[in-house]
């Protein structure tokens, strides 16, 4: 689950992954795609799993992003992922003002 929070030109992706450590996670910018994803791994340290109900499986998410968005940054803390994003418009997209004679 996820949820994408907009605050003027800044935007958060918020995604909820309860169980996993960041150090397995990937996140990743390709041109225009951010991917996030987690490889699951079986292993089970030095104890004996008698029960698994906790999910861990393999996931992968993309985001399509325009051209003009930037990466900022992000954290992982008690299992919630937030990338910050922000949306940089250059001087020649930017709406101007057409003076009438």
């Amino acid at each position: 689950p996820y949820n994408v929070l907009q605050d003027g030109d800044n935007f958060t992706i918020e995604i909820a992954l309860a169980g996993i450590n960041k150090k397995d996670l990937n996140v990743e910018r390709q041109e225009n795609t951010l991917t996030i994803s987690y490889e699951s791994s079986d292993d089970v340290d030095k104890m004996e799993r008698i029960y698994k109900g906790i999910a861990q499986r393999s996931f992968k998410r993309k985001f399509t992003l325009s051209e003009d968005i930037v990466i900022e940054g992000a954290t992982f803390k008690d299992g919630m992922l937030n990338i910050f994003l922000k949306r940089i418009i250059p001087e020649e997209k930017k709406p101007k003002q057409i003076k009438i004679k």
